[in-house]
């Protein structure tokens, strides 16, 4: 399995009271999932006593064992002994079952596993030098410790912190590119706006000249059309006079 835990150090400077208000909730969600489970001895035997819900003052908490599965596997009720043995009575057909559930575990085991992930991070921070970065990074560790005791036991709070944490890695991995993304593309809206007003207006003024223009020539062709007809009208009477002569004195 690829290596999750980057760094040992998960506990910034300047994060006590993000630590104590994420404490407090922590506590609650424990608190509330410790009465509601069915199963106290579980709890008890994975996640035992600490000294209360974030243990000993710069003391990480007794880590998270993984102990229902292993334990619950090996309890064979009679009854579903006895159904496997009629249903698979010859050794082939215990052998292709045994392949087929094989396969289907190493599938769904696939992936990063929490307890994994806990005991790296844990021994990472215990063998840390002592110092402020330790002490940070056992306080963040001891607060994570409570919600991970209250997912366990409660697929909600499972699903929404499964969902909560990726967005917020996403969120902040691509946080500095949108905000690139969303400046350049309010830059660029504002000067194609701008050069698009600038091109409407040009067109605008250029259909304006022509349109003034062919009225002029309109005009001045209609002058020329009447001035025209005035002119041949007083030719004409120019000339039915001369044939005429002068009249009677």
């Amino acid at each position: 399995m690829a290596d999750l835990v980057h760094q040992a150090s998960i506990g910034g400077e300047g994060f006590q009271e993000e630590v104590q208000a994420g404490q407090a909730a922590a506590a609650d969600a424990e608190l509330l999932n410790y009465h509601q489970d069915d199963r106290m001895e579980d709890i008890m035997a994975d996640f035992p006593a600490a000294g209360g819900a974030l243990g000993e003052a710069g003391k990480l908490q007794p880590l998270p064992v993984m102990t229902q599965i292993d334990s619950e596997a090996s309890r064979h009720d009679d009854r579903e002994l006895e159904l496997l043995k009629e249903k698979h009575a010859s050794l082939q057909s215990k052998a292709i079952t045994l392949r087929e559930a094989w396969t289907r575990l190493t599938m769904i085991s696939g992936g990063a596993d929490p307890y994994e992930l806990l005991n790296k991070m844990y021994n990472s921070i215990d063998s840390m030098p002592d110092g402020q970065d330790k002490n940070n990074s056992v306080s963040m560790m001891n607060t994570i410790m409570p919600t991970f005791r209250a997912a366990r036991k409660n697929p909600d709070l499972r699903k929404f912190l499964a969902d909560l944490y990726p967005a917020q890695d996403k969120y902040y991995e691509v946080k500095d590119e949108k905000l690139a993304l969303n400046k350049k593309i309010s830059m660029l809206t504002k000067l194609y706006n701008e050069q698009e007003k600038e091109t409407l207006l040009a067109n605008l003024l250029s259909e304006q000249a022509k349109r003034e223009e062919d009225i002029k020539r309109k005009g001045q062709q209609r002058a020329a059309t009447k001035e025209a007809k005035a002119a041949s009208k007083e030719a004409e009477a120019a000339a039915k006079k001369q044939k005429t002569g002068p009249g009677p004195n």
